[in-house]
């Protein structure tokens, strides 16, 4: 709508999908959850079996998670796959007039979330000069105590993999 993107969650559609997707990628045989490379080839049998294209771009730099390129694909409709290992979840944001609290729920389990947009927030001291800045990724969570939120990068958890993707 827009200049915003609305993603739809719970309907039939999203629900058909979801367990179509199971199985193709492999979920739970034979180990809990999947594999990248399970979801590398599920997300290409879909794609080709429905006509279209797969690609995915890398969103790391040397090792390292690429806010940048992250925020890029983002801002251009694409989202992205985070493949984590431990991941927390921001709860809230307390703000009083010397301080905020943020407030995130963890978890040490591996998870797969799309990224769908992001969230900076930055701290600065009284001669207006920057002193932290907090950056958090929206997410589809696939949770359903978050369904649609914001994990929270500068705390607990780690990004393994991150891929940009494409269907056309």
């Amino acid at each position: 709508v827009g200049s915003v993107v609305r993603y739809k969650v719970g309907t039939a559609e999203v629900i058909d999908l979801v367990e179509e997707l199971y199985v193709l990628m492999g979920t739970n045989v034979n180990h809990l959850g999947t594999t990248f490379e399970e979801f590398q080839d599920g997300m290409r049998q879909y794609v080709s079996g429905k006509g279209y294209t797969y690609t995915t771009t890398n969103m790391f730099t040397n090792g390292t998670f690429n806010l940048a390129s992250y925020k890029n694909s983002v801002e251009n409709g694409k989202p992205v796959a985070l493949f984590l290992t431990g991941y927390a979840m921001l709860h809230s944001i307390t703000e009083t007039s010397t301080m905020d609290t943020i407030t995130s729920g963890y978890s040490a389990n591996s998870h797969v979330v799309v990224g769908c947009g992001y969230k900076i927030d930055t701290y600065y001291n009284t001669s207006g000069a920057t002193i932290a800045t907090r950056n958090y990724l929206k997410v589809a969570s696939g949770l359903d105590t978050y369904d649609i939120g914001y994990l929270n990068i500068n705390a607990l958890g780690q990004i393994d993999k991150a891929i940009s993707v494409q269907i056309s």
